[in-house]
């Protein structure tokens, strides 16, 4: 696929007639930035492509008989110069990562769902904020996968947490997701802990949003731990509104982890970050059984599904150690409770859904990596699936 040719993400600003998905954050383990090389040669290439572009389409002209002038539109002014300019589409070139993960999902009905909280969602609320500018009933759902940092470090950053009115913010997750944000900002509790501001000085007395805590229990991840001033969530699904989101463990390895399919109208959204299909050790091995069961699960919730959202970190030969990735050498991943690109595939493939973004970028990877969306094309020529690699603001409507 030319990365030039590579589809744009647009802009919506229009209603929500369902779903609108809007992809905050696609970038795996923490954030990351071009360097001012890497800067320079994206405005290089930018600057490559519109010369190449304009100077095709004087090329023409001239050669339809125009006259030089009138492709030029007279005199140089803002406004002839943007003329210009439009003539010459901006290349969407293929540039990944940015913020960690959190995607936002609003439905018809104006009700918003975070999942996870990776520093993305300092862009999604600053967002929100402009939107509900005026609005009085300030509730939002955030669902959280699993407590690593670069899936919740966002949220004591966020403006929603300090706004005025304040925000209602109901959070539902695994035990480990409730627990750090309490240990570190005692947001249930309303207590401070020895670990409070080990990462940052903020807590839940500079914060104006009043949060309530549900522990995802029951089939989900079975015993509870010690409740840190939230409730256990024993229902099958969550509603808001009326979307309805399942909950359903994958395989993290040692750390418990949650996915979740989000349904609303007959259309229908599986997100699922942190997940291994595990390749490693004998079939009787009580990881590679809990690895195997997570899969059968994540493949259930995703027959015929609208758009998923998949952890493919890796390469197949990446994860088994034969090649390194950027200027890191090769090492085997088996464990680390990350997918591979592959697996992606095959499972948008067998669970024929309709969409399929892959994201959670491994940080090794350059800025610009035009080597993972030409490895990614050759995979794509075997299957007729529509797999892309998510983008940080991506927005798809269901």
């Amino acid at each position: 696929m030319d990365a030039l040719n590579y589809a744009q993400t647009r802009d919506f600003n229009g209603p929500v007639t369902n779903l609108r998905v809007t992809f905050w954050g696609v970038q795996g383990s923490f954030p990351i930035s071009p360097r001012r090389r890497q800067v320079n040669d994206y405005a290089d290439r930018v600057a490559f492509h519109t010369v190449k572009g304009l100077w095709e389409r004087i090329r023409a002209e001239v050669i339809a008989g125009r006259p030089i002038a009138d492709i030029f539109g007279g005199a140089i002014h803002d406004r002839s110069v943007r003329a210009l300019q439009d003539m010459v589409p901006m290349p969407d070139l293929p540039i990944y990562g940015g913020e960690t993960t959190c995607v936002e999902v609003e439905d018809a009905d104006g009700n918003v769902i975070f999942v996870d909280a990776g520093s993305g969602l300092r862009h999604g609320s600053r967002d929100l904020l402009s939107r509900w500018a005026s609005r009085a009933n300030r509730k939002v759902t955030l669902l959280g996968t699993h407590e690593h940092l670069d899936h919740r470090w966002g949220l004591q950053f966020s403006p929603i947490c300090f706004a005025a009115p304040p925000f209602a913010i109901d959070v539902y997750g695994p035990y480990g997701f409730l627990r750090a944000l309490d240990v570190n900002l005692g947001v249930f509790s309303r207590k401070l802990s020895e670990h409070a501001h080990m990462d940052d000085p903020l807590d839940f007395r500079m914060m104006s949003a009043a949060f309530r805590g549900f522990e995802l229990m029951g089939a989900v991840l079975g015993e509870p731990g010690d409740r840190h001033g939230w409730v256990q969530y024993t229902a099958p699904t969550i509603e808001v509104g009326k979307t309805c989101i399942t909950p359903f463990p994958v395989y993290h390895g040692a750390t418990p982890c949650v996915a979740y399919q989000i349904r609303r109208d007959n259309k229908t959204f599986v997100f699922c970050t942190d997940h291994e299909v595990r390749r490693g050790d004998g079939p009787t091995d009580d990881r590679q059984i809990r690895s195997a069961a997570a899969e059968a699960k994540l493949r259930e919730m995703c027959a015929s599904a609208d758009l998923a959202y998949f952890d493919g970190q890796f390469f197949q030969p990446e994860y088994n150690g034969l090649t390194g990735i950027g200027l890191s050498p090769a090492a085997g991943r088996l464990g680390w409770g990350h997918g591979t690109i592959e697996d992606c595939i095959d499972r948008a493939e067998k669970c024929r859904i309709g969409r399929t973004l892959i994201g959670h970028h491994d940080p090794e990877r350059d800025w610009t990596e035009p080597s993972q969306q030409q490895s990614l094309a050759l995979l794509l020529q075997r299957t007729s699936a529509w797999v892309e690699l998510a983008r940080s603001d991506m927005v798809i409507d269901l």
